[in-house]
């Protein structure tokens, strides 16, 4: 009898498991949400909030984008020394990509600004053109999450 009950809580739990896991399947058939808009944050604000993360002696001659919801990052304010900052509102990298409640300032020196950077702005030039999250074939879900 013991044996029997054992086997059937198994058996049942073995069938609830592959039930989950098929309904999760079959949810992430469906078309995907899409991302929530961005919303302009005041030029001023922004400005300050982004060279908030460069040391306070490269500041005044640091490079400045900001986010336009329409375009995606736009040139505010050309620097000198090759650091350039920006106000993220969002990463491709979280599990559900384009939120629009997460911000940081990051700030690159020239090499950052010559690749790194190029990434966000590209990215944020996407999502303004409604590209969903869906990672493409070779993307970093591809490669990180094998």
């Amino acid at each position: 009898m013991r044996v029997s009950l054992v086997a059937s809580l198994g058996i049942l739990g073995t069938l609830v498991g592959v039930n989950c896991l098929v309904q999760g399947e079959k949810a992430g058939k469906t078309a995907p949400v899409p991302a929530p808009a961005l919303e302009r944050m005041p030029e001023s604000l922004e400005t300050h909030f982004a060279l908030s993360a460069a040391p306070p002696h490269l500041r005044d001659s640091a490079t400045v984008f900001l986010l336009d919801p329409g375009k995606g990052y736009v040139l505010n304010r050309k620097g000198t020394n090759g650091v350039s900052c920006i106000v993220v509102r969002s990463d491709w990298q979280f599990k559900q990509a384009f939120r629009n409640d997460i911000y940081w300032a990051v700030c690159f020196d020239a090499e950052g600004s010559r690749t790194l950077l190029q990434d966000y702005l590209h990215a944020a030039e996407l999502r303004a053109r409604g590209m969903d999250s869906a990672s493409p074939p070779g993307s970093h879900e591809e490669i990180w999450h094998a």
